[in-house]
């Protein structure tokens, strides 16, 4: 299922919209099949973060640009190959707004993504203790040992766990 529709698509298209009719190449209805396309990758990056599908009503909405954006990479793509300044302005934009939404999704902050984990619903993965803290109290090749080891050269810099003077 989409999560944008045709004029969400050409709204973020500006000027570029009218490039697309019922007789271009791609037309609209190809335009369509992108939409859909591109919904369903991002059905794909959300079941890997652990959203349950299909995504919630309530949550359709913040994936509507998301979705448009990933289409319109697309059409502008197949329409203008070889770009030129406006058009270059617009890709862009879509491209860097698309993956920073994607980034969000596997990093887990993304609006659809947040509250899936909030209540549980997703799955979470554990880091390491002895490499993720941050003073793990010096073992060996640990981030805090070495942080520790680039204080030797001021021992009243360390941190307290470090220092012999904590008596």
């Amino acid at each position: 299922m989409s999560y944008a529709d045709l004029p969400t698509l050409l709204a973020r298209a500006g000027r570029l919209a009218k490039a697309w009719t019922e007789t271009s190449d791609p037309d609209v209805a190809d335009l369509l099949v992108m939409i859909r396309d591109v919904a369903a990758e991002l059905d794909a990056e959300l079941a890997a973060a652990g959203v349950t599908l299909p995504v919630a009503d309530r949550y359709k909405a913040a994936l509507a640009g998301t979705n448009a954006d990933g289409a319109l990479i697309l059409a502008i793509e197949g329409t203008f190959p070889d770009g030129g300044p406006e058009v270059d302005g617009i890709l862009n934009g879509a491209r860097s707004r698309y993956q920073a939404a994607i980034d969000a999704i596997r990093a887990g902050v993304h609006p659809v993504v947040r509250p899936a984990v909030d209540d549980g619903t997703a799955a979470l993965t554990a880091s390491s203790f002895w490499d993720s803290e941050a003073f793990c109290y010096g073992y060996p090749g640990s981030r805090a040992w070495n942080e520790w080891a680039g204080y030797s050269g001021n021992p009243a810099l360390a941190p307290a766990v470090f220092r012999d003077d904590q008596g």
